[in-house]
């Protein structure tokens, strides 16, 4: 939230203030984040769930849950770090950017040596205790979304990238008719997670991996991916301001099956960016849609 307004301010005064306010928490949350699990050497420790797995993140999925190192858990942290070393240089605490950057280098080889699968990053993986999860996780490419929506470099390698997104849409996003189901195996076939169910997921998410394609240079996929999970919702089922969180798992319909009022939805706006393959704060620029709209309701 602090990078957004961040891209999106006016430079000058405005800008330094709300950077010598904010900056300070931006450090503060990053350290004490990368010190939830510190029984895990640093790189394991970076891409990895709280001790004892305590709480959930932001996608609560009942089954399989998560443990250990995770491949979502693991790119949300890494582009965090990203977003604070870019802030860190702004504020010209250049010894807490470069720690930022090792701290980086650390979880992107964990990622590499724990979690890499040769065409997908592993759901999650717990060698103290031997928990593992092999189905491909739908959205395990989220902190990449992060980190080109904040104009930020990957902190994963191009051809990983490449490769999990190709895999995604082979097997998660072949399933449903409407979007993309949470979580499937690697040979495609249907995973009968319980929780949210096997054809769930989440529209925002659905988003966000459109976005995804949209940024690797898949555009005509992404947008159409958009297009289904945005027809589905408007034009299949009515849902027009009541907007749903998530759907019908046990059954590939496109229904939902619970929220009516979900915020989530307006991800859709950050469609623009990721179409015009630009960061977050362009369309607020003079000349982006922001202020294309802005300037036309002004008459």
């Amino acid at each position: 939230m602090v990078d957004r307004w961040y891209l999106r301010a006016a430079d000058g005064k405005e800008k330094e203030d709300f950077l010598r306010e904010l900056y300070p928490l931006v450090k503060a949350n990053a350290v004490y984040t990368v010190g939830l699990r510190p029984e895990y050497p640093i790189g394991d420790r970076v891409i990895a769930m709280p001790t004892g797995n305590a709480g959930t993140e932001w996608f609560e999925a009942p089954e399989p849950g998560w443990a250990g190192m995770t491949a979502h858990v693991g790119g949300l942290h890494l582009a965090q770090l990203r977003i604070a070393e870019r802030l860190a240089r702004e504020a010209g605490d250049l010894d807490f950017a470069r720690q930022c950057s090792a701290w980086i280098a650390a979880g992107a080889e964990s990622m590499e040596k724990r979690l890499w699968t040769g065409s997908y990053y592993l759901n999650f993986l717990e060698p103290e205790t031997g928990r593992r999860s092999d189905l491909v996780f739908c959205y395990q490419l989220d902190g990449e979304w992060v980190t080109d929506h904040h104009g930020l470099p990957s902190a994963l390698p191009e051809d990983r990238v490449r490769k999990a997104l190709d895999t995604v849409r082979r097997t998660n996003v072949a399933l449903s008719a409407h979007g993309a189901v949470n979580y499937a195996h690697a040979d495609g076939t249907p995973a009968r997670v319980g929780g949210y169910g096997t054809y769930s997921y989440f529209p925002p998410e659905a988003l966000m991996l459109a976005m995804n394609f949209l940024y690797e240079g898949q555009r005509d996929f992404g947008l159409e991916l958009a297009r289904k999970v945005w027809r589905n919702i408007v034009c299949r089922h009515g849902y027009t301001w009541d907007m749903p969180n998530i759907f019908r798992g046990d059954a590939d319909t496109g229904e939902r099956t619970y929220g009516s009022d979900y915020y989530q939805d307006l991800m859709l706006w950050s469609m623009p960016a990721a179409i015009a393959g630009t960061d977050f704060g362009a369309p607020a620029k003079p000349g982006g849609l922001v202020d294309r709209v802005l300037r036309a309701a002004g008459g």
